[in-house]
């Protein structure tokens, strides 16, 4: 399936670029369905100058019979065009949309490929999307949704026209009132650049960084391109980190009948210095102990310390990779960096070289045969011995000195 959906993906860029070249704009809402046999297939609602209608099918068309087009059934089965009128679109994606959710209003209305209900199969299609990690819905030349979540995060019915100018106060009460028809006017319409619309998503880096050590950029606000990308409001006020979860230690209680001691001493054996060590306590143990201290309000969360321990009890446990040993152990091979690796000739080379030394009673070592090969000067009891470079052979010689 995720194999299929990047296909499609690279069909659809291209007719995108199309698209572009031709000056042809659409815009619209993707759904992504699993077939019986799940691989993805794509429900498109695309609106379109009507003058240009035609030549987007036939663009589209064109590219998705590209590769085996003229294979048994590709022409009907490839591709599928429908004209519907505004209340028949309307209609149609929200159909897809509820049977890709949870299957509301779909009661009685069948599947075409396996013949169960609609309702029942919105589990398996949210099953699948999650498996694969295959985005279910994507909007297609619309303004960014990123901005319309941002919006609707802030209090309702409070106006930003003080902090920014009313253009972003439009869009700020259309995302509020749940209006995505104004919404998209008050950021400039369909087809419109990011960089042109009004309201956009603001990132920042944070202070942690990923598996590759590298900066992670988080959403932390909006701001208005028009007005500077320096005036951010922030949307974002708590940091929320995933730990691991502590786990419930009961109280120790000892249970046995009534046994008065028999004499006031006390016998027990006290821990020494001596060899005796205390355990070290693991990393799940440590986490425990600093996420008691954040809830005491000892430590803060952002604390760069508490960061490094809750990430070390997350990475604790993890299977390591398989990789080759760098201490020098005998089982395992040395990595040899590229540059170092010798060529074909290089190899043969030091064959011939081998040879010659054991005609004058010399057992060299691999370093000394490797730089042998590459052009170095080696001194055996006085004498010097220099071969050309493979490159270079001429014929096999020596030089004594």
């Amino acid at each position: 399936p995720k194999d299929a959906q990047r296909y499609l993906c690279r069909i659809w860029s291209l007719m995108r670029t199309a698209f572009k070249d031709n000056d042809l704009q659409v815009y619209g809402l993707r759904v992504v369905e699993p077939h019986h046999d799940g691989t993805p297939h794509w429900h498109m609602m695309l609106f379109c100058n009507p003058r240009q209608r035609n030549q987007i099918i036939e663009i589209m068309r064109r590219y998705a019979l590209k590769e085996d087009g003229d294979e048994r059934g590709a022409a009907r089965n490839r591709f599928q065009a429908k004209h519907l009128n505004r209340g028949g679109a309307a209609g149609y994606i929200a159909k897809y949309i509820s049977k890709n959710i949870d299957g509301y209003a779909l009661d009685g209305q069948l599947d075409n490929d396996t013949g169960r209900p609609l309702k029942d199969t919105a589990a398996a299609v949210t099953a699948w999307a999650s498996t694969w990690r295959i985005p279910q819905f994507k909007t297609v030349g619309l303004p960014t949704m990123g901005a319309y979540r941002e919006l609707r995060k802030l209090p309702r019915g409070v106006s930003i026209a003080d902090e920014f100018d009313e253009r972003v106060e439009a869009a700020r009460a259309a995302a509020d009132s749940g209006d995505f028809a104004l919404y998209i006017s008050a950021q400039g319409g369909a087809n419109v650049p990011r960089d042109c619309q009004t309201v956009r998503v603001a990132r920042s880096p944070s202070d942690e960084v990923n598996e590759y050590e590298e900066e992670v950029e988080r959403v932390v606000g909006i701001y208005a391109p028009h007005l500077g990308a320096r005036h951010i409001h922030i949307t974002r006020t708590t940091d929320w980190r995933i730990v691991p979860k502590v786990p419930v230690v009961e109280p120790l209680t000892l249970k046995s009948g009534i046994a008065a001691p028999r004499s006031p001493v006390n016998n027990c054996g006290k821990l020494t210095g001596g060899d005796t060590s205390l355990p070290a306590p693991t990393p799940s143990e440590h986490a425990a102990a600093v996420l008691n201290l954040v809830d005491d309000g000892v430590i803060e969360w952002n604390a760069p310390e508490v960061v490094r321990t809750l990430r070390g009890a997350l990475k604790h446990g993890l299977k390591t990779p398989n990789r080759l040993q760098r201490n020098g152990s005998p089982l395992k091979p040395h990595e040899i960096a590229p540059s170092a690796r010798l060529t074909r000739s290089e190899r043969l080379q030091i064959t011939r070289i081998r040879v010659d030394l054991a005609q004058n009673a010399i057992r060299p070592q691999r370093w000394e045969l490797e730089a042998l090969a590459r052009g170095a000067t080696v001194n055996y009891d006085g004498k010097k011995f220099t071969y050309p470079v493979a490159d270079e052979w001429p014929g096999f010689w020596h030089q004594f000195e």
